[in-house]
């Protein structure tokens, strides 16, 4: 929001310099416009608990199954590491968007210099 206020600021000033009155229009006009698109979009937004977060029905029985089937000193490569590793008490590591396959094998090897802390 501090850019977009900081932006609107910066375009006024730049073209108030040549044309006071144009800038100010231009600036409000713009900041309406945004201001009604984030209005509209809220309007329709479904303030609900997601199916897909962290603490959801579905990923709270997943962080149980992963603490009582899964070793303690076990290493999980995954999405969202940092939750993983929260809720279950395992060291998770990042799971990686651009290796080919065996730069992929070699960092599956190597996780656990990769890992995210466990939480405690």
């Amino acid at each position: 929001m501090y850019f977009i206020v900081r932006g609107l600021y910066v375009l006024q000033a730049l073209i108030g310099k040549r044309w006071p009155p144009a800038g100010r229009v231009i600036a409000i006009s713009l900041a309406c416009t945004l201001l009604l698109a984030y209005v509209g979009k809220y309007r329709a937004w479904d303030f609900q608990l997601s199916r897909e977060g962290w603490d959801s029905v579905p990923s709270t029985q997943f962080y149980d199954f992963v603490r009582n089937a899964t070793p303690q000193n076990a290493v999980f490569i995954a999405g969202t590491p940092r939750a993983l590793a929260l809720y279950t008490g395992r060291r998770a590591a990042r799971f990686p968007e651009r290796f080919d396959q065996q730069t992929l094998l070699k960092y599956m090897g190597d996780a656990t210099r990769y890992v995210a802390p466990t939480h405690r």
